[in-house]
C-alpha cells in the first residue's frame, strides 16, 4: 500500500535497467526489483536539485544542503554497500539550477553560472559548454545531444556533444 501511495504521489520519476527514482516530500526513493529503498532523506525545508541513476549500482543526486543561499551537495549513493560519497561539497550559486546524468557518456549535465556545463563525476570538473545567462533545464536527447531552454527567448535549444566526450575532460 504505501509503495502504490508513493508512486501515486512522486514529482518525478526516472526510470533505467528496470530501476525508478522518484522523490516524495525529501525522501529519494528508488525501486528495484520490486523492492522499495529510501536512498536519501534531505531536511526540511530542502529539496533535490537532480537525480539519475549512475548504473544498476549507484545513484547521483544534488540536494540542496542548506549551507548558504543556493547551495547544492552533489553526491553518488552506492546501492551494494548503502554508503554514501560527496562529488562536490556546497556548489553555490545553484538556485535555478538543474542536474542530468547520462550513463552513456558518463557525463554530468547541469545549468550553472554563465551557461550550461558538463562535468564527469569523478573528477568534477565543470566545463563550460555553451554561454548562455538565460540557460534553464539541460536534459540529454542521447549521449551525443542536449537541449535547453532559452527563458529569455523562450525556445528550446539542441546541441550535439560529438566533440565534448567524456574522455575530452579527464
Amino acid at each position: 500500500m504505501i509503495t502504490k501511495l508513493l508512486l501515486a504521489l512522486s514529482l518525478l520519476a526516472i526510470e533505467a535497467r528496470g530501476q525508478s527514482l522518484y522523490v516524495y516530500s525529501q525522501i529519494l526513493f528508488l525501486k528495484s526489483n520490486g523492492n522499495l529503498l529510501e536512498v536519501k532523506r534531505v531536511p526540511y525545508g530542502s529539496f533535490f536539485y537532480g537525480y539519475d541513476i549512475v548504473d544498476s549500482n549507484t545513484v547521483f543526486y544534488a540536494y540542496d544542503d542548506r549551507q548558504g543561499e543556493a547551495s547544492a551537495t552533489l553526491a553518488v549513493f552506492d546501492l551494494k554497500n548503502q554508503h554514501e560519497t560527496i562529488v562536490k561539497k556546497s556548489l553555490g550559486g545553484v538556485g535555478e539550477t538543474n542536474f542530468t546524468y547520462n550513463s552513456s557518456n558518463h557525463l554530468l549535465l547541469f545549468n550553472w553560472i554563465g551557461g550550461i556545463y558538463v562535468s564527469p563525476l569523478f573528477p568534477f570538473a565543470p566545463r563550460l559548454i555553451v554561454k548562455c545567462q538565460t540557460a534553464w533545464a539541460p536534459t540529454w536527447v542521447d549521449p551525443q545531444q542536449f537541449s535547453y531552454t532559452d527563458v529569455q527567448s523562450e525556445k528550446i535549444q539542441t546541441r550535439k556533444m560529438a566533440t565534448v566526450l567524456a574522455k575530452d575532460l579527464q
